[in-house]
């Protein structure tokens, strides 16, 4: 099983835990795990809603297949506990690949994580991240972007995409589309629901346009988005 940690600074935005959550709690293989940077076992996120079942990191332990850091008012504070820092930076280190949700991206840069690497956060915070991680090469364009075994993704229903994007990546474009395909209310997951004239080669995967941008340039996608 391959186990998937998802883990954000609390109050998280309910969608950047929730959308992930669902996207692997729908595959085979992965064995998911909600955490908590401190002591809790629960995880507040921005609504009032409380999940419940999160584990303390303290007890986080051996190998991590995806390490998942949501973002939301707690990722966007600009204070951050040096301790839970300092766990992302070793939890990665003990990861296959390591993926922000929207402003998690602040929180993966100030762990020194995205240092010399492209990323992306959402629209509004791009300009942010760059002026306060200036080692980070902040990409506005793409829905979500992959730098080594980094990978970022810009708003909200991003990370959607984005875990639907690694599901790909472990079980292939059949898999991850059946995920869609079993919610009968979903539609798109970005608010484009046809491919840009201007890009015959986007990506046109799960009934929207995702942008899966790779730094090497023979794997890099168009922009789809106007």
């Amino acid at each position: 099983m391959r186990k998937i940690v998802i883990v954000g600074p609390p109050p998280v935005q309910v969608l950047d835990v929730t959308g992930p959550l669902e996207v692997f709690s729908n595959a085979p293989d992965y064995e998911i795990q909600l955490a908590n940077p401190g002591l809790e076992r629960t995880l507040q996120t921005n609504r009032g809603v409380v999940l419940a079942d999160a584990t303390p990191i303290a007890d986080v332990h051996g190998p991590i297949d995806t390490l998942v850091i949501a973002g939301g008012p707690g990722a966007e504070s600009s204070s951050y506990d040096p301790n839970f820092i300092a766990w992302i930076a070793k939890a990665a280190r003990q990861s296959r690949r390591v993926a922000s949700i929207c402003t998690g991206a602040f929180l993966l840069a100030e762990a020194g994580l995205l240092d010399g690497k492209q990323a992306v956060t959402h629209w509004t915070f791009c300009d942010r991240l760059a002026r306060e991680y200036p080692k980070v090469v902040v990409r506005p364009e793409p829905i979500y972007l992959r730098d080594g075994s980094i990978y970022t993704s810009a708003g909200i229903t991003a990370g959607i995409d984005l875990s639907l994007a690694l599901v790909e990546e472990d079980h292939g474009h059949e898999t991850a589309l059946k995920i869609v395909q079993a919610d009968k209310r979903n539609t798109a997951t970005c608010s484009r629901t046809r491919p840009s004239p201007r890009s015959r080669c986007a990506s046109f995967r799960y009934g929207c346009c995702n942008i899966f941008v790779r730094t090497s340039p023979s794997n890099r996608l168009p922009n789809a988005l106007e």
